[in-house]
């Protein structure tokens, strides 16, 4: 299987992607900072949301490593977005772009769950 785009990550794919790297669901979704069961929910349909595709093409595509599953982890990822931005090449903006706005949508979803 060869993925070329965060839009080509569904919940089929994600799920194969996780099994060719050989971990649980509870390892694969907990390093993005999803829970094991939402992950669960996320590899049973096939449309994921695109701040979490984002983050599977760049951890288990790209093999960035992040981790969403912290403060310091996605505080540490939203510089390395703002870094990206502001590089020269479009591409590298563009790639800075969107890591930016999904670390945004994972930093959001956090406080909401740190809140409950």
């Amino acid at each position: 299987m060869i993925v070329t785009t965060e839009k080509e990550i569904t919940g089929e794919v994600a799920k194969a992607l996780r099994e060719r790297a050989g971990l649980t669901q509870k390892a694969f979704w907990n390093a993005l900072g999803i829970t094991q069961s939402g992950g669960s929910r996320y590899e049973q349909v096939q449309s994921i949301p695109r701040p979490v595709r984002i983050l599977i093409y760049t951890m288990y595509v790209a093999g960035i490593r992040v981790d969403a599953s912290s403060k310091a982890g996605t505080d540490g990822l939203l510089k390395l977005a703002q870094l990206q931005a502001s590089k020269t090449s479009e591409t590298s903006k563009e790639i800075g772009a969107k890591v930016l706005d999904a670390m945004e949508h994972v930093k959001k979803a956090a406080s909401i769950l740190t809140a409950l």
